[in-house]
């Protein structure tokens, strides 16, 4: 696995297979950087469910300023701090569930200008997560969203939440999204 462009592009990442890790494939990973490439720069990035962090590691490569990630395993958690430590990038790592990991980042104060999420498909996260963040306690006004599901799992937008537009890539849908501050 390798960053795919930016500063650090073609730098190996570290990564460990694990079952039931399903990490971005390159072609959506390259969808999303081809969607939110004018929004990169300088922005504040939000990598929820972020198992290897590749998405996040890619944001702050092409130009994002700081790159938060939430991933529930220590394990995967840890490889995602080695990588930024070995590319000196700028991060926080927070290795906790995802909805914790949100309430954690609200109350510290931490605000984003995109936030991209990859939950585990078919397990209604992405609705929950969404809902989480519709108060936009971690979000600065005009945040971008970029949630990654199956094309067999619905989305339910808070009013909070405009839909842009979605992508389709196989079973992957990207809803890209945009919060419109709190109704």
């Amino acid at each position: 696995m390798r960053i795919q462009g930016g500063e650090f592009k073609g730098k190996k990442l570290s990564f460990r297979p694990k079952k039931g890790l399903r990490p971005t494939t390159s072609k959506v990973k390259g969808a999303i950087f081809n969607i939110l490439k004018a929004k990169i720069p300088g922005s504040y990035f939000l990598d929820l469910f972020a198992g290897t962090g590749s998405v996040g590691l890619e944001a702050l490569s092409r130009g994002a300023i700081f790159s938060a990630f939430v991933e529930k395993s220590a394990r995967e958690a840890s490889i995602i701090r080695r990588n930024l430590e070995e590319s000196q990038l700028n991060g926080l790592v927070l290795s906790m569930d995802v909805l914790k990991g949100i309430d954690y980042l609200k109350k510290a104060g931490k605000a984003f200008d995109i936030v991209f999420l990859d939950p585990p498909y078919e397990k209604g996260l992405v609705n929950s997560t969404l809902s989480l963040l519709s108060d936009g306690g971690c979000l600065v006004k005009g945040a971008i969203i970029l949630a990654e599901r199956s094309r067999r799992e619905g989305i339910s937008l808070p009013p909070s939440f405009e839909l842009i537009r979605e992508y389709r890539y196989g079973d992957t849908i990207l809803s890209l999204l945009k919060w419109k501050g709190e109704e």
